[in-house]
């Protein structure tokens, strides 16, 4: 099989390298369908303090076709879910095995974020003539920290964070994608911020290593494999941040320069889209700081909006972040904000 966008459809950010394949975001997958009997794959594992995980579902494709609002990708509607945890070093896998009588869709997909375990894909083997799905008319990007990766989701409160415990299927990038029926990519990385990572409250000088708009600008110079063409960008970002401003003038005026000359870079490189600031879900303390900024840059002429993402979240994943009916609800309301805008 190849997966280079002929055989197989590619979404996400990932990079090919003497035939071998690297998924690098969270959510990256490859899909494609036909009828297939077996699929196998030869996989070398990087464990970065945690292992990373894959995710096969499949689908009866005539199913998939006719399915109202695209439910059928979600996890609770697909046919068939299976988890695979990514093994330090080389593994031979079995990731699926059928009857190959009807004609099936198959997602393979990383539920994980790259700074904690990575995955080349040497070899895919199927038994079966398979093509790519189709691209999708719109096209997300999701720019944000933990709680765009989905960490902890399938954990609670109280217990220690391992990669089981964070799942890209259940988060709100996916779950709206899904529900708006569009592609897209990721750039996500649990922990970090603008002015600094997050930071212990016995803590009081910034963690500036591998920032996002550091790791913004290293993504646009990478070559990427298709052209980037965005019609919505989401930004979440800030609530790593408020463990160091803390309310202090000082150091929120220091984001909130940091912030702007971000949110212009993104809006630099991708100008055709518009951008949608996510915030209010886990912190809420630079909520005024973002809003100023926001309605600033939209007085000035940029496509941006300000997105009040508060309620009533639990918060009772791992670490005290969104639950799995948070993510949902989460998800419901940015999608019923652009139904009104």
């Amino acid at each position: 099989m190849q997966i280079s966008g002929y055989d197989v459809k590619v979404n996400g950010k990932y990079y090919i390298s003497n035939g071998v394949f690297y998924p690098e975001q969270s959510g990256t997958y490859i899909e494609f369908h036909g009828h297939i009997r077996k699929i196998e794959a030869d996989i070398v594992g990087k464990s970065v303090g945690y292992p990373a995980f894959l995710a096969i579902m499949v689908n009866d494709t005539e199913k998939l076709c006719a399915a109202v609002d695209n439910a059928s990708w979600l996890i609770d509607d697909a046919d068939h879910v299976k988890f695979f945890e990514v093994k330090n070093g080389y593994d031979h896998s079995v990731l699926y095995e059928g009857d190959g009588e009807k004609d099936i869709t198959v997602r393979i997909i990383k539920t994980t974020e790259e700074q904690y375990g990575t995955v080349a894909v040497q070899r895919f083997e199927d038994d079966g003539n398979v093509l790519p799905t189709g691209e999708r008319d719109k096209r997300f990007l999701f720019i944000g920290d933990s709680i765009t990766c989905g960490y902890g989701i399938d954990g609670v409160n109280g217990e220690i964070f391992t990669t089981a415990s964070e799942n890209f299927l259940k988060a709100y990038p996916y779950l709206l994608a899904e529900k708006m029926y569009a592609d897209y990519d990721t750039l996500c990385w649990s922990g970090d911020g603008i002015i600094s990572r997050w930071i212990p409250d016995e803590e009081d000088m910034p963690l500036r290593v591998s920032l996002i708009p550091e790791l913004f600008r290293k993504e646009l110079q990478k070559n990427a494999p298709r052209s980037d063409k965005y019609t919505h960008i989401f930004v979440n970002v800030g609530t790593n941040d408020a463990s160091y401003t803390r309310g202090i003038p000082e150091r929120e005026e220091r984001f909130a320069a940091l912030y702007n000359a971000f949110l212009t870079e993104v809006h630099e490189a991708f100008s055709e889209a518009k951008i949608y600031v996510v915030y209010e879900v886990m912190e809420r303390s630079l909520a005024p700081v973002i809003q100023k900024i926001v309605h600033e840059l939209k007085k000035d002429g940029m496509r941006i909006e300000y997105l009040n993402c508060s309620g009533n979240y639990a918060l009772d994943a791992v670490d005290g972040h969104p639950s799995e009916s948070d993510h949902r609800a989460l998800a419901e309301r940015i999608r019923g904000y652009l139904r009104e805008i």
